[in-house]
């Protein structure tokens, strides 16, 4: 006993100097500091804003967007409009058709002075081409009609407006609002699992906290019997094996208290962890006495749980979701009309003979996409949406019945725990009238050691079968509220 009494005091001084310091902590503080300090709430929080981002970015299509484009390209070689130096005949104007650009032969052979070379005969003379040869030609050497630049600058500035997209847009902008609601509904069911995780570790480290109390008081009474025994050991009324009855059973209670304290530290760092606390403080959880249980109408408890479950929202968003899908789907087979417009400015100047200098234009146009045929791939998407809406809506009874099976399932544990209360407060009444009983027998001798003892082990595990089925009897309320939607 002396070397495990050595053992549970150093356990407590490393424990002591290893514990930042003890906080009082009340369930509605730690569902407080859950909520605002939970990283899993934080994460969802946070997707919750992405999905906000997102259906504002949608909101934009609405409207025109604005762009603007600089390209810059260094050309190495610049373009030459001839494979090679021509030489062009000079012609008077009168033999030139006006309308058709051709050549009026008779005004040729007729020109005066003439135009064409001819030959003794009189005719006029042609190549191996069979083309008039001319008396002036004009040189056209190959090398000036070299064009582009080495540096060619374009800078452009648009504006694209769709005008219609078979309600594409719209569509888009419904199903990015399901989306957000969607992530809303999310972090709603994620606080009401943290805070079930909180409730659950609250009223467990309530019922340690009651252990080892209990515990305390129980090696109290053991210390008092072992001593006491050990006089009535000296005057012969009880013989050695009474009295290490007595010590097995104390040093069974030092080995409980140490399993009690090191319940306590790990129930409170995973509090800690889940409120945001630092896990090297100790917490202690009060508990509120005036609590009473609630007295439920299961039907009742349907009616608030159809109304309030987070699921029934997301399913609901799910179904929504699923049907602006079905419309961007089917949007996907209307045409698309947008409206284009464009200033630009150009380095070289090709409105100036490309000038090194930027020359300006602008346009505005209209874009019609007409889908025409694509092997029936629009159809079936369209098809496969409004299979995922019905999948849904199906989805939605489904989650209603599984509702209502959950609040019944909890309903009934917790109706059963309320009994449990009642039945295990008679029992520790019993045990404690059994143990003032015994122990009065036992200062007159007519009860031996063993039968003390087990009247002090029946009291304790009433006491402590009492501190587990109210700390079930919390948990059970807790899962109810959270299984109604509250």
């Amino acid at each position: 006993m002396t070397q495990l009494k050595w053992i549970f005091s150093l356990v407590l001084i490393f424990s002591f100097l290893a514990v930042k310091g003890e906080r009082i902590i009340t369930i509605e503080e730690a569902r407080a500091l859950a909520l605002e300090n939970n990283r899993t709430l934080k994460i969802s929080a946070q997707q919750h804003a992405a999905a906000r981002s997102l259906r504002k970015a949608s909101y934009s299509k609405f409207f025109p967007s604005f762009d603007f484009s600089a390209q810059y390209i260094r050309m190495n070689k610049p373009f030459n409009l001839l494979s090679q130096s021509l030489f062009l005949p000079v012609v008077p104007f009168q033999a030139i058709n006006p309308e058709t650009g051709n050549l009026k032969p008779m005004e040729l052979l007729q020109s005066d002075p003439p135009v064409l070379v001819f030959g003794p005969d009189g005719n006029p003379l042609r190549d191996a081409d069979g083309n008039f040869i001319f008396r002036q030609y004009a040189y056209l050497p190959k090398s000036e009609t070299e064009t582009g630049q080495h540096n060619n600058l374009l800078m452009n500035f648009s504006l694209m407006q769709p005008i219609y997209t078979g309600g594409k847009v719209k569509a888009q902008y419904r199903a990015a609002g399901h989306m957000e609601k969607l992530a809303q509904y999310n972090s709603q069911l994620s606080a009401a699992e943290v805070l079930q995780e909180v409730e659950s570790f609250f009223w467990q480290l309530i019922t340690v906290q009651q252990k080892k109390d209990l515990a305390l008081q129980y090696k109290e009474m053991l210390e008092s019997l072992v001593h006491d025994m050990e006089g009535y050991l000296e005057e012969g009324i009880v013989n050695r094996n009474d009295l290490l009855q007595a010590m097995v059973a104390l040093n069974e209670t030092e080995l409980e208290l140490l399993k009690a304290e090191n319940g306590h530290r790990q129930l409170s760092m995973a509090l800690s962890r889940l409120t945001g606390l630092p896990l090297n403080e100790k917490l202690v959880a009060q508990d509120d006495p005036q609590w009473q249980a609630i007295e439920y109408t299961l039907e009742e408890l349907w009616s608030q749980g159809s109304e309030q479950r987070p699921e029934i929202f997301l399913v609901q968003e799910k179904t929504g979701l699923a049907g602006s899908m079905a419309d961007m789907a089917g949007a996907a087979r209307y045409p698309n009309l947008a409206l284009g417009a464009s200033y630009f400015a150009v380095n070289p100047n090709p409105y100036n003979g490309l000038e090194k200098e930027f020359g300006h234009d602008w346009f505005v146009g209209l874009t019609l996409t007409v889908p025409v045929f694509h092997w029936g791939e629009r159809r079936q998407l369209y098809q496969a949406a409004l299979h995922e809406k019905n999948a849904q809506q199906t989805e939605m009874e489904d989650t209603r019945e599984l509702i209502r099976l959950d609040i019944s399932r909890a309903y009934f544990e917790y109706t059963e725990k309320k009994m449990e209360v009642d039945i295990k407060t008679l029992s520790l009444e019993q045990a404690r009238e059994n143990l003032d009983i015994v122990k009065d027998n036992f200062s007159v001798g007519r009860a031996q050691t063993t039968e003390l003892l087990e009247a002090q082990t029946l009291w304790h595990q009433a006491k402590t079968d009492l501190i587990e089925s109210q700390s079930g009897l919390r948990t059970a309320h807790a899962e109810l509220e959270k299984a109604t939607g509250n």
